[in-house]
């Protein structure tokens, strides 16, 4: 639905743009979770590491696109509280998962690090995305 979205805002550059990315990164998403169904439950191996977290991983830059463009092109004023928050929220979510990781797992393997680096990547979407609701909250475009 993103792409036709986009595709019907074919005249207008940012919209067309980020919603195509919107449904590049659903297809990345869908197309890695689909792998992983495979693997776990076809021939029942690990999943991780494998093409699946490229998938996962290179699908949040196409989110993060779709994001920034929209925050961009509506340009509301952040405040400076809003500015404090959301890195922090982040950063939290982030170390969080760290500790929590590395607690169940006892080591820092390459399971670890590519399961962390999924990690980064929602760490900075969730704050994008709340971001995104608040930018967007009071435009023209908003449901009232």
């Amino acid at each position: 639905m993103s792409t036709i979205v986009g595709i019907h805002h074919r005249n207008h550059d940012t919209f067309r743009t980020s919603y195509i990315a919107l449904g590049i990164y659903f297809f990345l998403l869908a197309f890695g979770e689909i792998i992983y169904i495979v693997y776990f439950y076809v021939l029942e191996i690990d999943a991780f590491p494998s093409m699946v977290g490229v998938f996962f991983i290179s699908s949040s830059l196409f989110a993060f696109v779709h994001l920034s463009m929209n925050i961009n092109y509506f340009k509301k004023k952040i405040s400076k509280k809003t500015k404090i928050i959301l890195p922090i929220m982040g950063v939290t979510i982030l170390l969080s998962y760290a500790a929590l990781s590395l607690n169940q797992i006892g080591e820092a393997n390459l399971d670890f690090f590519v399961e962390l680096l999924c990690a980064i990547n929602y760490s900075i979407l969730l704050p994008s995305a709340i971001l995104g609701i608040i930018v967007s909250r009071k435009t023209q475009y908003a449901a009232t």
